[in-house]
């Protein structure tokens, strides 16, 4: 299941800063998290992959990082995602493994970069 392990307490003190939002319909579809100019948090459910869930959720955060006058937007993708973030002008800026969370798995991550106009 894509949110085993999780639990509202891992996100409550993003809920509260306004730093969280959710994509709904019957059920949860997804979620987006930001973290000052870090997009800290972008899963889809698997079944809802593919319909611009992840696209609208990520807009947002984009919006949002913006908004708060930040010049850059950072992000750490999988290697499978890289392509979606390059779509919305994400750059590679570096390589390294996962660095959130409390798993013992090691995940290879691209750490990406999108600068926002007039930076």
């Amino acid at each position: 299941m894509w949110l085993d392990g999780r639990s509202p307490e891992t996100y409550r003190e993003a809920i509260v800063a306004g730093n969280f939002w959710l994509a709904c319909t019957d059920t949860l579809q997804g979620f987006v998290e930001i973290d000052g100019h870090e997009v800290s948090k972008l899963f889809v459910r698997g079944d809802a992959a593919g319909q611009g869930i992840g696209a609208r959720l990520l807009l947002e955060a984009l919006q949002r990082i913006e908004a708060a006058g930040h010049s850059k937007a950072y992000l750490e993708a999988t290697l499978t995602a890289e392509k979606f973030y390059a779509a919305f002008g994400f750059r590679k800026i570096g390589e390294g493994t996962f660095s959130r969370g409390n798993s013992p798995v090691s995940i290879e991550i691209i750490k990406m970069e999108r600068l926002f106009q007039g930076a």
